[in-house]
């Protein structure tokens, strides 16, 4: 807790503290500073028991330190804590994926959608586990699943064009980059100029 000289804190309560540690470790995640963030996550659990989303968030950072294990246990964590956090089942989902484990990413991902079945982001990235699983069919399901949520997410229209490419759909795929390329996503508009140029 932040103490004035005469022991009096800024703070009302420990959960107050823990709630503004936390929002700082998403900043801080956001901008990079990804030790900086861990250890924001982790002080907002000395003062806040059982937080899900500081496990939650603190499994990210430890993912893009590249620390698997470590990400994964949090994941775990935040579903001891709430077996019903949607966010939690799909960032296990996506470590999953990541490690390979494939067959369990998928019910992780199915337990999410089944929690939060508007969350586009969901389907997008389980469109990417189909796709390493090679269900391309699947993958444009679940593409086309979070575009219909969110029709304004480049990147499942991106990521849907990538998997028309491999069905050889170069309708689909040039439509799908342009969508892409409309909502400012530059990878989609250098695609389409590479295209237009026989690159």
């Amino acid at each position: 807790m932040i103490i004035k000289e005469n022991g009096f804190s800024i703070y009302e309560s420990r959960e107050e503290l823990a709630q503004d540690l936390l929002e700082e470790g998403i900043r801080l995640l956001t901008s990079g500073a990804y030790l900086k963030a861990l250890d924001c996550f982790s002080d907002a659990m000395l003062h806040k028991k059982e937080f899900k989303e500081a496990y939650c968030r603190r499994s990210v950072a430890h993912f893009v330190m590249k620390n698997y294990t470590e990400a994964l246990n949090d994941a775990r964590e935040a579903l001891k804590i709430d077996p019903g956090y949607a966010e939690a089942w799909a960032q296990s989902g996506f470590l999953k994926t990541e490690t390979g484990d494939f067959e369990s990413a998928l019910a992780d991902y199915k337990r999410a959608i089944e929690l939060a079945p508007e969350e586009n982001q969901f389907y997008n990235d389980r469109g990417y586990l189909k796709k390493q699983m090679k269900d391309l069919s699947g993958a444009i399901e679940d593409y086309s699943k979070a575009i219909d949520l969110n029709p304004d997410s480049p990147d499942a229209w991106f990521n849907r064009a990538k998997v028309r490419y491999h069905l050889d759909d170069m309708e689909g795929v040039i439509s799908d980059l342009e969508k892409a390329a409309a909502l400012g996503f530059l990878p989609a508009l250098k695609q389409l100029m590479m295209m237009k140029n026989g690159v």
